[in-house]
């Protein structure tokens, strides 16, 4: 017996759909500072998707502070964003 190669093809006809779409909304009001996903990325429940910050005019100190809190959960939020997005 000797060697030989084998071709093999396959054509096949079809129809590609995408997904059905999926409403998403947001818990608070404001204006969307940045943005994790662009059009097309897969996520999954729980991912962030958008930042949106709502500014109040004539805050407290207090709110401030609050607010610059919840800045810095935000940053360490988009860190996991990129590591995640770098683990794919």
């Amino acid at each position: 017996m000797g060697r030989a190669d084998i071709t093999n093809t396959v054509s096949v006809t079809g129809t590609i759909q995408a997904d059905e779409p999926v409403v998403a909304r947001a818990t608070l009001d404001g204006n969307v500072v940045r943005t994790f996903v662009n059009d097309g990325d897969k996520i999954s429940k729980g991912d962030a998707i958008v930042q949106i910050r709502k500014e109040i005019p004539g805050e407290t100190r207090q709110g401030h502070r609050r607010r610059r809190q919840r800045q810095r959960r935000d940053r360490r939020s988009d860190l996991q964003v990129r590591n995640r997005r770098l683990a794919r």
